[in-house]
């Protein structure tokens, strides 16, 4: 069989659609494993590849992929052997067994069992299954199988109706449609390495959230609905990609480039937050929202996804640039605030409660000498981070928030260039402490103070940006500004 060219399109199917992500994946693995080109692509709504034998396809994922899930567990019973991690990376479905034989630190008994579940690697949360599962009987049988559904996967593709029932004719189409893709005949008999045929069950064998075989549940409603052997592939895919991968969070977009995209970010938060290069990749995607899922496994029904949050895509942007803010942040080790605390409240998008906690932790105070003292470095740092995360509060809007900037910048420095440190510091926190509890009058009449007594004219519009803003995110902005011109004088001279 001669194939050049295979497409699959996205469904808005949660499963299927990720299937076919983690497909694309295995496909960019089988370039460099097969020093081979498939010349693979992922679109918005399509994967495109080609391949003239299917079974390279077979041989990759039951060798390596299937291998690779089979040595997870091993890899967790051996954990407290304190197995070098230099073993696992050496050990292919070719030498395990030898390699097993090598471990010093295993005893004969320990050894044998390795090597016997060795001889039960199958698709991951079917284990049950009568076809790539513990019930086909024997790993062979279980190849047999999936060999034979990567075939019809192939075969099927691209063609019309008709052509797809002599196609499935062995199995008997039924002349119903999949009721997830809908564009493929789905089959009276089921793919089997036995002699007689087997009638196909609506199962989660066939498709995850279908119920054991013989169940009344089914979460499409439909007693009928059935799964086409394409989709059934693309299911098992997606069994691999969670087995493998684990993650605590599955997200779900308009767009195949984007899944790949969001999902390869959402497994690394932290590396996700603090990588530099992510702005510029994420203008590259324009997704209206985000779907957010939470997984677990029942005995019953497989794999359950709950939909725990949609995320418009200007606040998923909006959450991951404040992540980055926070990671910068300067924390005195005399606070009870901590990192993980700000980034529960950026989770819960409780932003007015994240201002007031920085804006508390935002004078930088360490111990020398017995005495505390104020990091004048770490606490600028730390009034430019308020600054970014004002602005990204306020959303467009904040582009606004900086008209007054030169006022409160210039103030600050020409205060700071007339006292001392010890006077500096000390205005310093009873700014914050009146920012606090939004006392204008206070602010006022302590900044008035300090620029009288120093002889510096009143700025214009200075009372103005305190007194009449509007909330208290402004009054906070210009105060910070103003702040940062206040001890930036301080910073050099700490430098020199």
């Amino acid at each position: 069989m001669k194939i050049t060219k295979l497409r699959f399109y996205r469904t808005g199917e949660i499963v299927r659609d990720l299937g076919v992500v983690y497909f694309f994946n295995i496909l960019q693995e089988m370039e460099r494993y097969f020093d081979k080109k498939y010349d693979v692509t992922l679109t918005d709504n399509f994967l495109e590849f080609t391949c003239d034998d299917y079974l390279e396809v077979c041989q990759y994922i039951i060798n390596v992929k299937v291998f690779e899930n089979f040595m997870k567990g091993v890899k967790s019973e051996l954990e407290k052997k304190k197995i070098s991690e230099e073993f696992f990376q050496n050990t292919t479905i070719d030498n395990f067994e030898e390699m097993i034989d090598s471990l010093d630190k295993l005893n004969i008994s320990e050894k044998e069992k390795l090597k016997n579940s060795f001889k039960s690697k199958y698709i991951p949360y079917i284990r049950n299954s009568p076809k790539y599962g513990a019930n086909s009987q024997s790993e062979e049988n279980f190849h047999r199988n999936f060999n034979e559904l990567v075939r019809l996967v192939f075969e099927l593709n691209g063609k019309e109706l008709k052509e797809q029932t002599q196609i499935l004719d062995k199995y008997k189409s039924n002349g119903d449609i999949c009721c997830i893709c809908h564009s493929v005949y789905t089959t009276e008999f089921d793919i089997t390495h036995k002699s007689e045929q087997k009638k196909r069950e609506v199962s989660k064998y066939n498709y995850m959230f279908m119920g054991a075989e013989n169940s009344t549940f089914n979460n499409y409603g439909n007693s009928q609905s059935s799964v086409c052997f394409v989709c059934e592939f693309f299911n098992l895919m997606f069994l691999l990609y969670f087995s493998l991968t684990q993650p605590r969070t599955i997200c779900y977009v308009d767009s195949l480039k984007n899944i790949d995209f969001f999902n390869l970010k959402i497994n690394n938060l932290m590396k996700l937050y603090n990588d530099q290069g992510f702005y510029k990749k994420l203008s590259q995607y324009n997704a209206k929202s985000i779907h957010l899922y939470s997984i677990k496994s029942d005995p019953n029904k497989g794999l359950i996804l709950k939909m725990e949050q949609v995320l418009k895509y200007d606040e998923y942007i909006k959450q991951i640039e404040l992540y980055h803010i926070i990671n910068q942040l300067f924390i005195s080790s005399d606070t009870s605030v901590n990192i993980s605390e700000l980034k529960r409240l950026i989770i819960s998008r409780n932003y007015k409660s994240l201002k007031d906690v920085i804006i508390s932790v935002v004078l930088y105070f360490e111990r020398k000498e017995g005495r505390r003292t104020l990091n004048v470095s770490r606490t600028v740092s730390n009034i430019r981070l308020l600054l970014q995360v004002l602005k990204i509060e306020y959303g467009e809007e904040g582009k606004n928030l900086a008209k007054d900037y030169k006022t409160f910048f210039e103030a600050g420095i020409k205060l700071g260039s007339k006292i001392q440190n010890e006077a500096k510091n000390t205005l310093g926190f009873k700014l914050i402490q009146l920012l606090k509890v939004d006392n204008r009058e206070g602010i006022i009449k302590l900044l008035y103070h300090y620029f009288i007594v120093n002889n510096i004219p009143i700025p214009v519009y200075f009372s103005k940006g305190i007194l009449d803003v509007e909330d208290s995110t402004e009054l906070t902005y210009n105060v910070g500004v103003f702040l940062e011109g206040l001890f930036i004088n301080q910073k050099e001279e700490e430098r020199k």
